[in-house]
Parts: C-alpha cells; sequence; structure tokens
C-alpha cells in the first residue's frame, strides 16, 4: 500500500537558471494531491523566508490544498500535513548541503482515497518515516504528563482555563492518528497544552521534536 503521504526534496538545475537573478531565496512547493476520484497538481514559487514564518508560512502552505476537499480532509492536512512539510523546508534550509542554491524543490504526495478507512498506528509510522528530522530528546520524552480523557470532564487532571486550551478543533479526537479518544484512556500532555494519545506522541517526538498542531519545540 502506498504511504499516505510523502515529501522529499529534488533536484532541479533549470530552476536555479529561472531563478538566477531574483532578490529572494526561493521555494518551489509542487503538490500532488489524490482524493475521492480527483487528482489535483500544482507547483507554486514561493519566498523562503516567508514559509520559514511562523505567521505566514501555515496559512501558505495550506493554500496550496483546493478547498474542494472534504472538511475531515482539510482538518488533517492542516493538523498533521502541513506542519510536517514546514518542518521538512526548515531542515532543508538548514542543509548544509543545499547552501548557496536559490530554489529548494520539494515535491509533496498526498493520497487520501484510504485516509478514512485505514489511518491508524501504520499510517503514523509510515509517514513519520518521511521526516528526516531531530527526535525529541530522552528526557523530554519522559517527562511528558500523563493525563486521562473523560467523556463528561474532557481531561479529568485538567484545571477549567487549562481545558479551554488544549488540543485543535475537536478535543474528543487525538491529531495525529485521528482516532477518538475512549473514557478514561491515558494519554500524554505536550508543555504546549496539546494532547495525544501518549503512544502516538511517543512515536511521533521519536522522530521530531515538534509539536504536530503548533510546531512548540521539545529539547532535542
Amino acid at each position: 500500500m502506498d504511504p499516505y503521504y510523502t515529501i522529499c526534496q529534488e533536484s532541479d538545475d533549470a530552476l536555479e537558471e529561472t531563478y538566477l537573478l531574483s532578490p529572494h531565496n526561493l521555494f518551489n512547493m509542487v503538490l500532488d494531491f489524490s482524493y475521492d476520484s480527483a487528482k489535483f497538481s500544482q507547483s507554486v514559487i514561493f519566498r523562503r523566508d516567508l514559509i520559514l514564518c511562523e505567521e505566514h508560512g501555515p496559512n501558505l502552505v495550506l493554500s496550496m490544498f483546493p478547498e474542494t476537499a472534504a472538511s475531515s480532509t482539510l482538518d488533517f492536512v492542516r493538523t498533521a500535513i502541513v506542519p510536517d512539510i514546514l518542518s521538512f523546508a526548515e531542515g532543508s534550509n538548514d542543509d548544509p548541503r543545499n547552501r548557496g542554491r536559490k530554489v529548494i524543490k520539494l515535491t509533496v504526495e498526498v493520497d487520501d482515497r484510504y485516509h478514512a478507512t485505514d489511518i491508524d498506528s501504520q499510517v503514523i509510522d509510515v509517514s513519520l518515516s518521511y521526516v528526516n528530522f531531530k527526535p525529541a530528546s530522552r528526557s523530554g520524552i519522559q517527562s511528558l504528563k500523563r493525563v486521562r480523557y473523560s467523556d463528561e470532564n474532557d481531561l479529568l487532571v485538567l484545571s477549567a482555563s487549562k481545558k479551554r486550551r488544549v488540543m485543535g478543533s475537536d478535543s474528543s479526537e487525538c491529531s495525529i492518528c485521528m482516532e477518538e479518544f475512549c473514557n478514561g484512556e491515558e494519554s500524554a500532555l505536550m508543555p504546549c497544552d496539546h494532547v495525544y494519545h501518549h503512544s502516538c506522541i511517543v512515536r511521533w517526538l521519536e522522530t521530531s521534536h515538534y509539536c504536530p498542531l503548533c510546531r512548540y519545540q521539545m529539547p532535542s
């Protein structure tokens, strides 16, 4: 089975020649997006400093995806894929092999045709395997606070003020695997107050030290 999404860098010397005189360093983002029975592809040039800016980067990357996709798909794109693209872009920008390169070409392939029925730990493993970044430190992972979910009170151990701040758009599901929390299930609280299944966030942090929702950086 093909992976749900992949992110990779490709070489394109023609782009270097085309944008040689540009005053800015650039990203060429190429998106191939399969969803339902549709196929969407586009290639966009972005200023590198804007993509790497926390204020503009997330919205610019999200703007590449068609609004005609299902809302659940776009939620997953926003909470999982966009942070991965931004992290990959940052890693590519810092890679010594790209020093002096005017244009960095990143290709993103997303196949949503089995997303609804097969988003599980296998998908998490596959998607993370394509993100080559610093893992969080072992001590940082071990310091995550354990919490238990309650259908009636959301997260039992959290104060009322903190309950209002945790999670993403849907406090009933883990934003990594997109599965709902079960009553009494043990979860993990990040320092940024986002909560995930404990096994999901540990697996994530063993590959990337960024919070999947807000890009908070754990010690690496």
